[in-house]
């Protein structure tokens, strides 16, 4: 999703990790060498959708005058900046992953496609 953003002239400057993954830190610390970011682990991660729609609901209902103002209340547990020298490393094999994915691509769609009959 990263590169598909930075296709089309989006910078995105830093990653906020939620979910399951986020609970581990040696992900956090791939993502952040993987993509050159810096990473922030949101401190409620595994309730950031019900955060967003409350979020949502209080912009809607004028709690909040903004989305930016409301993004103001979330807070985050955990920081990572890239080392240069993991995201140097990590780069060249990102490289030969998105070789490869792009050559599996059609091979992937054909197994859904089967799948699917």
């Amino acid at each position: 999703m990263l590169d598909v953003f930075e296709e089309n002239g989006l910078r995105v400057e830093e990653l906020t990790l939620l979910g399951g993954g986020a609970k581990s830190r040696l992900w956090n610390e791939i993502m952040r060498s993987v993509y050159g970011r810096p990473v922030k682990v949101h401190s409620f991660s595994g309730k950031a959708t019900s955060i967003g729609a409350a979020i949502a609901a209080g912009v809607s209902i004028g709690i909040f005058d903004s989305f930016e103002e409301a993004a103001r209340i979330i807070s985050y547990q955990r920081f990572y900046q890239p080392r240069p020298s993991d995201v140097e490393v990590y780069q060249s094999y990102y490289r030969i992953y998105n070789m490869m994915y792009r050559q599996l691509k059609p091979i992937h769609h054909g197994i859904a496609t089967l799948n699917r009959n």
